[in-house]
């Protein structure tokens, strides 16, 4: 999701990032749980893909050679068998485990209604299973929501008709902006970048509906498709909101002209990505002499942060020239603007139609789906943004177990151990830059299952009969908890996901690495399952975010989450030579004819091959410990397993639609590439499956990347 990047999503690495969904909830809480928005439900039987205990050779497709097609070999015969249900847009591992939390997670809705909930940490207004249970019920009523039509949210379209001068078009900008919308720019409070003890206020660029500029920009067959629906999507708003169809289809050309000058100025994603790029501090007087058309002094005041001495501006020259059109945009065009912000944020919270024309585009056009979720998916997707550690406590207490935690402990242990070992052997490294690599590496951090300390939403009112109010409250309450951390001490223990969301993540500033409850489980992770399974997936999960801490933009930051230079210059050049063999390798790859974007993507690409790096050297020494392991199972050695077990945890395959979305907006390459393209650089894969020169995955060492 890229409207508007929050600080953690900004520059937190994970394992898989957001995909833009039908909005059903404000851009404030959407930017902070992007990958939440795409819960969903299955029963448990189905959640089992690759069960580590009983793997069915079925799974394999055979017609593929492990030495050509490692990714199709392993998982084809389940992709085959298991196409991508109507409703999604993606299928495979990660999906399938994250219907079975969303059924998790609906279980524990439905037992709220009922009183059924242990966990009550507070009794200062509502309880939190009548929070959870009243905020789900005014999803569910469709009845409410169709009869209130636009009402919910005219009170902001009101303020917008009202527009007459350019002060009144600031004025409200920065109202829409202090009730949650975010209109050109973004703003949250966030970690220094140089000085990560302290919180700093961040603007970020942000306006464009389609999130990124190259929607806009490029010439192409499939964003001409994309344009198309765009202009119908604005046009169909438009006229449920009132407008005529001449009306709304002039508007919509006109709203599309503006949003691509927003995009001829808009920093691209692969620049974002390089913190050297959007590093700019201001105190708040040189901001406002810098950037001049906007009253940013008393914006802050009315955002609640009159506090904030400095910004962290991460893209100046985008800020200054868009503040620019607010005296040479016609204020019509401004109105209109402000007016499809609004309906646009809000389409998935309205009315059964204005939810249907938002699906239509986000999910058929952009990602290829067929079907809509069904509407109690949607409406979990907005209880869990809004108020997620309460559902967060109930299913650890139902769903993670003290053994599993105890052995997660001891396997990421074995990780780092690893780590530390790879690192002192490395022969393109000096001592003295090795020895800050190792001060950071154990300065890491480790976050298991769940936070020792859970969000409390005390104070939070929500109201059966109230979606959009109940959407609205429950995002300016973090917007509050968000913007009060300004001149706090940084609390080094928050988590950015929710125990039940099946992800990861490593975080520059925190220098931590995060593991909910719910990755900690098959097929990533087996308790009582066959080890090298558990090594190849889970441990290659965990390598590949510790690896984030040393990938081309970790390694920018020290081992207390600062960004400052550790490196010898030549110890720099040597990393990025072979950083820049991955960028040329994944620039080969393709998706329906289009390339994979390898300078976009370094950053997982390295971390992918780093993780699984250390996660063989670490299954080989926890072999060494337990030789009894060290046996041929179901016709594959411990090494043939180790390496099944991380294919299986990138299967997954997309519609046509989303692969072309996801190589524009995503920073991981595609699942198969995920595969292929670290086993071919690793000499191990290479000897556990007699890879050949005449094979299609064999590289030679010159040509193999070998980082960490």
């Amino acid at each position: 999701m890229d409207a508007p990047a929050s600080r953690r999503s900004r520059w937190c690495a994970s394992l898989y990032s957001g995909e833009r969904k039908c909005q059903a909830f404000p851009p404030s809480v959407a930017h902070k749980n992007a990958n939440l928005s795409r819960i969903s439900h299955s029963d448990r039987r189905s959640a089992i893909l690759f069960p580590m205990k009983t793997y069915k050779k079925q799974n394999f497709d055979t017609m593929h050679a492990p030495q050509d097609d490692f990714f199709q070999y392993a998982n084809g015969g389940w992709l085959a068998k298991n196409p991508i249900p109507p409703e999604k847009s993606k299928w495979g591992t990660f999906y399938v485990l994250r219907e079975q939390s969303a059924k998790q997670l609906h279980d524990i809705v439905k037992d709220a209604a009922t009183g059924k909930l242990v966990a009550e940490t507070h009794r200062v207004g509502d309880t939190e299973s009548q929070q959870l249970s009243d905020f789900f019920h005014s999803g569910m009523d469709t009845k409410t929501r169709n009869a209130r039509g636009t009402t919910p949210v005219q009170h902001w379209l009101s303020l917008v008709e009202k527009i007459d001068s350019t002060e009144s078009l600031v004025r409200t900008i920065t109202t829409l902006h202090a009730d949650g919308f975010s209109p050109l720019f973004g703003i949250f409070v966030g970690q220094d970048d140089k000085a990560s003890t302290k919180y700093i206020t961040n603007l970020v660029q942000s306006g464009l509906t389609l999130g990124e500029r190259d929607f806009y920009l490029v010439k192409s067959e499939r964003n001409a498709d994309i344009r198309a629906g765009f202009l119908t999507y604005i046009e169909s708003l438009l006229v449920r909101a009132g407008s005529t169809h001449d009306e709304a289809k002039k508007s919509a050309q006109t709203l599309w002209g503006f949003e691509t000058k927003l995009a001829r100025i808009s920093m691209s994603n692969v620049d974002r990505r390089d913190i050297t790029k959007v590093y700019h501090k201001y105190s708040v007087s040189a901001w406002q002499k810098e950037c001049p058309n906007f009253p940013w002094k008393a914006f802050l005041k009315a955002q609640g942060l009159e506090k904030a001495t400095h910004l962290l501006v991460q893209q100046p020259d985008y800020l200054a020239k868009a503040t620019d059109l607010l005296a040479t945009t016609p204020l019509d065009t401004w109105k209109l603007y402000l007016r499809f912000e609004i309906l646009d944020a809000t389409a998935g919270m309205l009315t059964e139609g204005f939810g249907k024309d938002s699906f239509d585009f986000y999910g058929k056009i952009l990602s290829g789906n067929e079907k809509q979720e069904p509407q109690w998916k949607r409406v979990l997707g907005a209880v869990n943004s809004g108020i997620g550690d309460i559902l967060g406590k109930e299913y650890v207490r139902r769903h993670f177990s003290h053994d599993a935690k105890e052995h997660i402990e001891r396997l990421v242990d074995d990780l780092f151990t690893a780590y530390r070992s790879r690192i002192i052997k490395i022969d393109w490294m000096s001592s003295a830059t090795k020895k800050k690599a190792l001060t950071k590496l154990s300065l890491m951090t480790r976050k298991l299952g769940y936070p020792n300390k859970w969000r409390s939403y005390a104070g939070l009112h929500i109201d059966p009969t109230d979606y959009v109010g109940n959407i609205f409250r429950a995002s300016m309450h973090e917007q509050r908890h968000n913007y009060s951390r300004l001149g706090t001490p940084v609390d080094f223990d928050e988590w950015f996901m929710h125990p039940h969301e099946v992800n990861a993540y490593y975080s520059p500033n925190m220098n931590d690495i995060a593991f909910p409850a719910a990755i900690l489980q098959d097929p990533f992770f087996d308790h009582e399952g066959d080890d090298a399974f558990n090594y190849g997936a889970i441990g290659a999960i965990i390598g590949h975010e510790i690896t984030h801490g040393f990938d081309d933009q970790g390694c920018m930051f020290d081992g207390h989450g600062n960004y400052k230079n550790w490196w010898t210059e030549d110890d720099k050049k040597n990393f990025m030579k072979k950083a820049n063999i991955l960028v040329k390798q994944f620039n080969n790859f393709k998706v329906h004819g289009e390339n994979v974007n390898g300078k976009l993507t370094l950053g997982e690409n390295i971390a992918d091959l780093g993780g699984l790096s250390i996660a063989y050297d670490a299954f080989m020494n926890h072999l060494a410990a337990h030789p009894e392991e060290n046996i041929e199972k179901g016709g594959h050695t411990p090494a043939q397993r180790f390496f099944l077990g991380f294919a299986h945890s990138e299967c997954g395959c997309s519609r046509k639609e989303n692969a072309l979305m996801m190589l524009v907006v995503d920073p991981h390459s595609p699942s198969e590439f995920r595969v292929n393209g670290p086993v071919a650089n690793l000499p191990e894969f290479t000897e556990a499956y007699n890879v050949e020169p005449n094979h299609k995955l064999h590289l030679t060492e010159k040509q193999q990347a070998r980082i960490w």
